[in-house]
């Protein structure tokens, strides 16, 4: 079963979040595989990652350009997954499936009315198919706090 990972982002849009996150999963040398529906959207996303003063260089590319199987870091608006990652994050798109992968992490507006309610419905259907499940949300400090965690404690 796959951990799925939501995070609501209320405070900063992903644009400020992605970049510092997935630094962190380069530095653990793990393979991840941006999602998104907007080549546009994703591109820029890249463009930020390149341009965030704490990354360093981070091995990248675009599916529909160059990516291979030595990016660590790839974006894809399909299926297809050229760098082997086990890790998916999913930017404005929710993830039909996620079987044969070890983590998920669905990155959703807070703002948007439409994507809370997609991120709502997906985690009942991740819930019913008995993967593990985390909801991430920005406290007042700015740090990612489990909120599924918080609520049950």
């Amino acid at each position: 079963m796959a951990d799925v990972w939501f995070y609501h982002l209320e405070r900063e849009p992903v644009g400020a979040v992605l970049p510092r996150i997935l630094t962190g999963l380069y530095q653990r040398r793990e393979r991840v595989c941006v999602m998104g529906a907007d080549k546009t959207e994703l591109a820029a996303l890249a463009k930020l990652l390149w341009q965030h003063d704490e990354t360093g260089f981070v091995p990248q590319g675009l599916a529909w350009e160059s990516a291979d199987d030595q990016d660590h870091v790839c974006f894809a608006v399909d299926t297809y997954v050229p760098n082997g990652a086990d890790h998916l994050i999913y930017v404005g798109l929710m993830p039909a499936a996620v079987d044969g992968i070890r983590r998920a992490s669905v990155f959703f507006d807070g703002s948007n009315d439409t994507e809370v309610a997609a991120a709502r419905a997906a985690w009942k259907v991740f819930r019913d198919a008995g993967h593990g499940l985390k909801y991430w949300r920005q406290s007042d400090a700015g740090r990612w706090e489990d909120q599924a965690a918080r609520e049950a404690a």
